[in-house]
């Protein structure tokens, strides 16, 4: 078990001869080409070299420098030469005298310095202390890396001139290194045989701070043990030496699979926890783990063959996020689907329907979750695998909440094909798409279907919710409500029963009714809950009661339900509405005391009341704050602001709210482009005004009736006539 540096290869020792037992043969590492850091290359067969192409023989002692001014530092710490301490050899050609510092820094750190020496060989003095800690040997790996990184810092203050032959001399130093280690050439690796119970592993690499506990972490957390160790720096150059073990005996077979045929996923497969350290170490390096789709292929199929899906989870949100899940899922479905496989694959599929973008980097991805999830979908499906039901449904719900019905209906009917059992979930997931699409009678019609079936699949008190929800969203407050007595008259009835037929109430303006009916559910027994007392404040604002609204929020904290940012946002709304600006910020702050953490949303609706209020240096003044709270605007906060600046005749307030937008990435949408087209008509500037609606055509934004509305008032009330007939044909011509 070792460390190595990216982009290197694992080669033969020069010149063994072929008889030698020492002999290797060149192999490569295939997807084991790791960040600018160390990687995990695994133990060998007797003696196997890791070293990068063009460089050093890693046995040999680079003590002698072509630079006679500034001799070459070194620093050594031998565990092995003395059974009861350690030993610590210092030299920096012949410029070091007694030490006396660097021992006192040495007893700073608890430690015992029992004995020392100085010698000279060829010209170079060399100091060596043994040291002990609490009567023993040193043997905490965090103590040996503060010792070696102790004995560094005051050789670089006692003798500054060594800062430009070592690696810290790049931070600490009065002058850095002019030629800096490249770490990914000078690494080399070599595993060999030390007798029947124990191998030696031999690293260099370049030096930094840290290197030693990485290198030390990196082996433990693969169980292999460090029995003893030689820990040699170099100038700028780590040489560190270690006798390992693994569970007993020298380093197995299974380990050495990497080094001696380079067939990383044999290897692996026999070795999960392996495969899960090796992803976990390759992450925190600088360039992360490798992108191919076979490097996270050789880490997740091991993984998932011994049943340990939890850890296979990070690696394949990780390659979701790299876009490496179609290409991932091409190679995995390249091989026959055993039951392990089917576990991966339905993990992959779930994880696709969470995807973020806001997590995706900038590389080529689809651009939605919906189309993410329906590719990987799609590909598991050609290739005849009967995914988990769960995992299905969740793909036809993401897909009915971006309102992609076609696309909606293909999954359900491939999922049929491949004979996929519906649940109740997804009948009741494709009911509500039915409903939100407005295709009622199509509804009725699935609904008819599963009253007819028997078993699980039977109508719930949820499918009845659904479809309340979706008569509700089609005006049908009627037959919302004779279902509702349905199910109060069952029993079945609860708060989320309610929940839409209140809602609806309050949008028709019936206040009154919706006030008897919440009293009704509540004489019944049923307990409103946060989501209901949400609607009520709300309509109760849009209502204008916005005392009763607030009474209702006192209402809902003397009960004991917790406010949710949603409970808040509409507060907020109101009063900025209503103008209490006042009464708004103080419930941005209550909202901060609970817990809660505003969003882009919260912001703009205070933004707006701002605007409302014409204060246009106060606004500018919080949308400020907002950035420094780590709160980015979107474009909906920059159409609030120009639309503030536009009320006020402030056309070149407009214009730098528009171009900020546009500087951040932004890219406006229908209504930031009427603002500012709205903007410019205001003052006279016609021209322009079309030359915006020309922009807004050009990036394949269509144009609303607002648009049209605003354009041909425009040009009426600037007296070009002829313009504003044509637009309105156009309009017409375009079915608004």
């Amino acid at each position: 078990m070792a460390v190595a540096a990216s982009a290197h290869r694992l080669v033969a020792p020069a010149a063994a001869p072929a008889s030698s037992p020492a002999a290797a043969s060149r192999v490569s590492l295939g997807f084991l080409r790791l960040g600018a850091s160390r990687s995990l290359v695994l133990p060998a067969a007797p003696r196997i070299c890791c070293q990068s192409i063009n460089s050093a023989n890693v046995l040999g002692a680079s003590l002698t420098t072509s630079d006679d001014a500034v001799p070459q530092p070194v620093v050594l710490i031998d565990q092995e030469s003395d059974r009861d301490a350690t030993i610590v050899q210092l030299s920096f050609g012949d410029r070091l005298g007694a030490l006396l510092d660097t021992m006192n820094a040495l007893k700073d750190l608890g430690l015992d310095v029992t004995k020392g020496s100085v010698a000279t060989e060829l010209a170079v003095t060399q100091t060596k202390f043994h040291i002990m800690r609490s009567g023993r040997k040193v043997e905490n790996p965090d103590m040996l890396e503060k010792i070696r990184l102790t004995i560094i810092n005051n050789l670089l203050q006692y003798h500054p001139e060594s800062s430009e032959k070592l690696a810290m001399g790049e931070f600490f130093g009065i002058k850095p290194p002019e030629k800096k280690v490249d770490v990914d050439v000078v690494t080399h690796i070599i595993v060999e045989d030390d007798g029947p119970k124990r191998s030696m592993l031999y690293i260099e690499t370049a030096d930094r701070s840290g290197l030693l506990l990485e290198i030390i972490k990196i082996i433990a957390d693969v169980n292999i043990d460090v029995e003893s160790a030689e820990i040699d720096t170099e100038g700028l150059v780590a040489k560190d030496k270690f006798h390992v073990s693994y569970r007993g005996a020298k380093l197995n077979s299974s380990l050495s699979q990497i080094l001696a045929t380079g067939d990383v996923h044999a290897a692996l497969c026999g070795l999960p926890c392996l495969a899960r350290q090796l992803f976990r170490w390759a992450e925190a390096t600088p360039r992360g783990f490798p992108r191919p789709a076979s490097a996270y292929a050789a880490v997740l199929v091991p993984l998932a063959e011994a049943k340990l899906i939890h850890a296979a989870y990070p690696v394949s949100l990780r390659a979701i996020h790299v876009s490496l899940l179609l290409p991932l899922l091409s190679l995995l479905l390249s091989s026959p689907t055993t039951s392990s496989l089917h576990y991966l694959l339905n993990l992959l599929l779930r994880l696709s329907t969470k995807f973020s973008t806001e997590c995706r980097p900038h590389d080529h991805a689809p651009t939605t979750c919906s189309t993410l999830c329906l590719a990987a979908f799609r590909e598991m499906a050609g290739h005849g695998v009967a995914l988990f039901i769960k995992d299905c449904n969740r793909v036809l719900r993401v897909l009915r909440d971006e309102a992609r019905w076609d696309d909606m209906r293909a999954v359900y009917e491939e999922m049929l094909q491949l004979g996929i059992e519906p649940s109740i979930a997804t009948y009741n997931t494709v009911l509500d798409s039915f409903f939100r699409e407005g295709r009622v009678d199509q509804a009725a019609k699935l609904l008819r279907v599963m009253e007819a079936r028997a078993g699980e699949c039977l109508p719930s008190d949820v499918t009845y919710n659904v479809v309340i929800s979706g008569l509700v969203r089609k005006g049908e407050l009627e037959k919302a409500a004779q279902l509702v007595d349905r199910m109060r008259s069952s029993k079945k009835a609860s708060a989320f029963t309610f929940n839409p037929l209140i809602t609806g109430l309050f949008a028709r303006g019936s206040v009154e009714k919706a006030g008897a009916l919440q009293l009704e559910m509540e004489n019944e027994g049923i307990v409103p809950t946060v989501v209901m007392y949400n609607a009520v404040i709300h309509g109760l604002f849009k209502s204008g009661n916005v005392e009763a609204s607030q009474m209702k929020f006192v209402e809902m904290r003397a009960m004991g339900l917790l406010s949710d940012l949603i409970t808040y946002n509409s507060l907020i709304n109101g009063n900025c509405k209503a103008g209490n600006l006042k009464e708004a910020l103080w419930l941005l702050g209550e909202l901060r005391c609970a817990g809660l953490t505003p969003t882009v949303l919260t912001y703009n609706i205070l933004l707006d009341g701002y605007c409302r209020l014409g204060d246009l240096e106060e606004t500018r003044r919080f949308k400020e704050e907002m950035i420094e709270q780590g709160c980015h605007p979107d474009v909906s906060t920059y159409t609030i602001l120009m639309n503030g600046s536009r009320k006020v005749r402030n056309l070149a307030m407009v214009r730098e709210f528009f171009d900020e937008m546009l500087s951040k990435g932004l890219q406006p949408d229908c209504f930031a482009y009427n603002t500012r087209i709205s903007a410019e008509l205001i003052v006279g500037d016609t021209s322009e005004a079309l030359q915006l609606r020309e922009v807004l055509m050009s990036r394949g934004i269509s144009s609303d009736t607002v648009t049209y509305h605003v354009l041909i008032d425009g040009l009426c009330k600037s007296g070009n006539l002829k313009d504003a007939f044509v637009l309105w044909m156009k309009m017409v011509s375009d079915g608004l």
